[in-house]
């Protein structure tokens, strides 16, 4: 298994785990209604706990949407990078790249005081 289906495989696994809280917490929130609606709790002891659950559920749901706008970043950035393999395989292939396709490969060249030579490139995966 690769590294990019391992990552995707842990992301949909907190996804999951996070999906089974947010189910607990909302039947906690109808078991607690069920309870004030019985007299089992007070009013101030139900606000209470519904409003502490309910900031839960808030902060569930919001993990929940953070890791899968993550899952979709990467799907944008997998068809970026196939653009780019292509670039990439053009530069390779020929004698004297062009401007423009040096270009559209590289954000900028770092030569620092001892002539060390680095080359930030527009996209991620290669500034390793």
């Amino acid at each position: 298994m690769n590294i990019n289906k391992k990552e995707n495989s842990d992301v949909n696994n907190q996804i999951n785990d996070l999906r089974k809280q947010e189910k607990d917490l909302i039947s906690k929130l109808d078991m607690l209604y069920q309870d004030k609606f019985n007299g089992i709790i007070s009013e101030e002891m139900y606000l209470r706990i519904s409003r502490e659950t309910e900031n839960s559920l808030v902060r569930i749901r919001e993990k929940i949407q953070s890791l899968q706008d993550t899952k979709e970043e990467k799907k944008v950035n997998k068809s970026e990078i196939k653009d780019y393999e292509d670039k990439i395989r053009k530069l390779i292939d020929i004698d004297n790249p062009s401007r423009e396709l040096i270009g559209a490969l590289i954000d900028k060249i770092i030569i620092d005081k001892d002539r060390n030579i680095e080359i930030i490139y527009k996209f991620s995966i290669l500034n390793n």
